[in-house]
């Protein structure tokens, strides 16, 4: 019920709103025109050229707010060819009576007082006032009035699709939120997977830096679980990279891991989506073969220009290539860089023997 209320007061203001732009047109027409009425200040004839726009302006209404909503809009042609005929027959009709309306009809002194003032170049001559129209008028008449009728139906159309086009991307804005939500909530369990198990393999052999473990991890789930924003620092996303791999150290003390950073502009004014720079990471732990000397996990990572470049360098068990290639992390990966910087990131995945090279350039704002 309040929504009808609404939208009825919705309509109202609109149609005011029209009403009033309509005669403001109509009147610096007049006025740029030099109409003969507006220069003699001729204000009842003014009137009833007003009254005959408003006429035209009823037309414009009723196809916009009435024949559209509830013919067009329903596919109901027929009733409304019927409709537009007979509004533009009746319409035709009331304004081939006005044509003939004086609203201040001369008297016969003023007839004379006009006569007497034949020499003046601004004199409207009685004829003018009282010209009688024909038949055939009417024909000019409706033309007039269905060129109302057709911009009144192409105002509602032209509306309709703004409300459409805007209702679309309200609902694509929300479709994109939800599986960005989905593929957030599909990461948490990959990291719970992927750490617990690190945290099995220390409780397993009993290492004393089990406690320092859990801990880390604590931190690193406060990130994963409280970050709800689109958007972070893109400092917090790297502390969280530098937590994990200080986590991986844990269980893979020897491992070589050479993280290299360039960071020509100020990184305290970037913002990423979160979560993003982890998967190639993680990948290098859980399927390549740990960093050595000969063949370190190396990390690069540079801010140049506004553009992200981060690449992740590893050696690979070819038994295990293909699961890196199908894994849900690479997957989740991609879809979300096609949903948060479309045509804005280039990722690409190189195999050269048993080098695994991961690569992902990202233009920041």
């Amino acid at each position: 019920m309040k929504w009808d209320q609404n939208i009825t007061k919705n309509k109202l203001y609109q149609i005011a709103v029209l009403f009033v732009i309509l005669h403001v047109f109509w009147t610096i027409y007049y006025i740029l025109s030099e109409a003969a009425f507006v220069k003699n200040a001729l204000w009842h004839i003014y009137l009833k050229y007003s009254i005959i726009n408003s006429l035209g302006f009823i037309s414009f209404s009723i196809a916009a707010f009435w024949l559209f909503p509830v013919f067009i809009s329903k596919k109901r042609y027929l009733i409304t060819i019927a409709c537009v005929l007979l509004l533009i027959i009746i319409f035709s009709y009331i304004e081939y009576q006005l044509q003939d309306w004086n609203p201040k009809p001369f008297k016969a002194e003023t007839s004379t007082s006009i006569s007497s003032s034949t020499k003046s170049s601004n004199r409207i001559p009685m004829a003018a006032m009282q010209l009688k129209q024909t038949i055939g008028s009417r024909i000019r008449f409706g033309l007039n009035h269905l060129v109302y009728l057709l911009l009144g139906l192409g105002f509602a159309y032209m509306k309709d699709w703004f409300i459409k086009d805007r209702r679309t991307q309200i609902l694509e804005k929300e479709k994109i939120q939800a599986e960005l939500a989905l593929l957030r909530y599909q990461l948490n369990p990959h990291f719970l997977f992927n750490t617990i198990n690190n945290i099995y393999y220390l409780a397993l052999i009993k290492s004393d830096k089990t406690p320092d473990a859990i801990l880390k991890i604590s931190d690193m789930l406060r990130y994963v679980l409280n970050e709800k924003d689109d958007q972070v620092a893109l400092e917090k996303e790297i502390n969280y990279l530098y937590e994990f791999i200080e986590l991986q150290k844990f269980r893979f003390p020897d491992q070589i891991i050479n993280f290299y950073s360039n960071f020509i502009d100020d990184i305290s004014n970037y913002q990423l989506a979160p979560l993003l720079l982890i998967t190639f990471i993680e990948n290098a732990f859980k399927h390549g073969n740990p960093g050595t000397i000969e063949y370190p996990i190396t990390i690069y990572l540079s801010i140049i220009e506004n553009q992200l470049d981060y690449t992740v360098t590893n050696q690979i068990n070819h038994n295990i290539s293909k699961d890196i290639i199908t894994g849900i992390g690479l997957t989740n990966l991609k879809r979300r860089l096609l949903l948060l910087y479309p045509n804005r990131h280039e990722l690409s995945i190189t195999q050269v023997e048993n080098i695994y090279t991961a690569h992902l350039k990202i233009k920041l704002i």
